[in-house]
Order: structure tokens, then sequence, then C-alpha cells
């Protein structure tokens, strides 16, 4: 069920973790509108506080080890909040790197057990990418900071590279783009545009993938807003990007693009019960 830092727990082993811990914070007084201050770092301690708290009929307070301790101790007197004494699908893989206090790190953290997928934890921001390919997720949850540094990088690795390697990424580029000018208008590919970026993906960019793990499925990005140019980057060598809208006041998100209908530069459909 989640994994981090060489420590891994099952579903049962979660659910146990979790139940024991949301009976200790039942015990303290926690019930239905608390306030639980969780103050760890991302790992699977984490996951089993932000659980019991839910058990418990709580809600939680990210209280991230990285805030200025002035910040923390101002949400913990604003939230009076109450603390417990051991705050301590197998079909999709995520990585979490959002901190839990963002509102789409903590849609994720929800997502992975509503819908049973495998969890794990970057160790930081400066290691994500090296995570990310040792994990190999199937869904990244992400801000569009983090795909501006990847297409700065890849397009660094490039331009510094020997001529014919240069050449070789610029056709294939070049081929992407005919390919997906006639997906974007909902057409159907020319036989020999489809033939030839299916050899650019395999012989170009197979390699961008391969830094992403290999299985990317989709990333779903907020928070701000993503380049046009990123977008399209990135789908057309192989990564698709979902943007997303959403806000605090409404427990995010808003509206998302779909993987069957995405559009660079819009948040997507509103959801259902969206009004």
């Amino acid at each position: 069920a989640v994994s981090a830092c060489g420590v891994e727990l099952s579903y049962g082993a979660l659910a146990q973790r979790s139940a024991a811990l949301a009976a200790e914070l039942c015990g303290a007084g926690v019930g239905p509108g608390s306030l639980v201050g969780v103050h760890l770092e991302r790992s699977v301690e984490l996951v089993v506080a932000l659980l019991a708290v839910l058990r418990a009929g709580g809600a939680y307070v990210p209280l991230p080890p990285s805030y200025p301790a002035e910040r923390v101790r101002t949400m913990l007197e604003d939230c009076a909040a109450t603390f417990g004494p051991f705050i301590k699908s197998e079909a999709e893989v995520v990585i979490a790197f959002l901190p839990f206090s963002h509102i789409l790190g903590k849609v994720e953290s929800m997502a992975v057990y509503t819908f049973g997928w495998n969890h794990a934890f970057a160790e930081n921001l400066d290691k994500l990418m090296g995570n990310i390919a040792d994990i190999r997720p199937t869904v990244i949850f992400s801000v569009p900071r983090i795909f501006e540094k990847a297409y700065n990088r890849i397009n660094g690795m490039v331009d510094s590279g020997p001529e014919v390697k240069r050449k070789l990424f610029r056709w294939a580029f070049q081929v992407g783009r005919r390919y997906f000018k006639a997906v974007w208008a909902q057409k159907s590919p020319a036989f020999i545009d489809a033939a030839e970026y299916a050899v650019a993906r395999k012989l170009v960019f197979k390699n961008v993938s391969q830094r992403f793990g290999g299985r990317l499925r989709f990333a779903i990005c907020g928070g701000a807003p993503l380049p046009r140019e990123i977008g399209e980057f990135f789908q057309i060598v192989g990564i698709k990007i979902l943007e997303g809208y959403g806000l605090t006041e409404t427990c995010a998100p808003v509206a998302l693009n779909t993987p069957d209908d995405a559009r660079f530069g819009v948040v997507g459909r509103p959801l259902p019960e969206v009004q």
C-alpha cells in the first residue's frame, strides 16, 4: 500500500496501525470537529497519522518540519490543534513529493486510498528524478515548476550534445509536432507521419520516457498555469500532462482535463456535482 525509505506497509498493516493510533487519538479527546496537528516529514508514519486522524473523526493540520518554528507555532495557536501521544492497488503507482499542506498534495494523499493505488515518497526535490526512475510511477501529481525544470534540462542536454544527436532530436521533434498537429485538431495523422513518429518514439523519445520511469501514463498538474509550449513538448516526447484547477476553499479540484479529452491552456471540464 505504501513504501518510503526502505519501509513498506501492506494495506492490512496500514489499516491496523492507523486504527491503533486512531484509538489513542479518540482516547485523547479527538472526535468530529477536532483539528490535529501532524508534524512529520513525508514517510510511512505520516500516512499512518493522516489516516488515523480521519478514522478518529478529526481533521488534520499539516505542519511540515521544514516550516519555520514561528509559523508552526502560529498555525497551532490559530487552529487550537489537539495532538495524540503517538503521532508518529495495485494497478497504479504514485510517487509523492508535494507537501500535504498543498491542496493538490492533500487530494493526492486521499486518492491513493480511495482507488487502492500504491504510494511511494520522494526523498526530496533534489533527488526527485532519481526517485522517479527507481519507483517507476504510473501517475504523478505535480506543479508546473517541476516540468519547467525538466524541460530546461532536457533542452540543455540536447544543445550540449554532439551535433548528430542534436539533429536527430530536432528531426524527431518536428515529426512529433506534425503528428500531434493532426491529433490536436481531432484529425487522423497521415500514415507517413504516424510511421515516422513511431520510429522517433522508439529511437529518441524513449530516453525521455525512461527518465520518468518508463511507464508514466499521465501527470496531473495544478497550482499555476502550465505554459502551452511545455505541455505540447512533453506530449510530443511521450508524457501526457493533464491540467486542472481547484482551490483550498472548494477542497479541490473543481475542473480537470482527462486523458481522452485533454487540451492545453484550459483547466478541463467541471467535475461532477460542481455548480
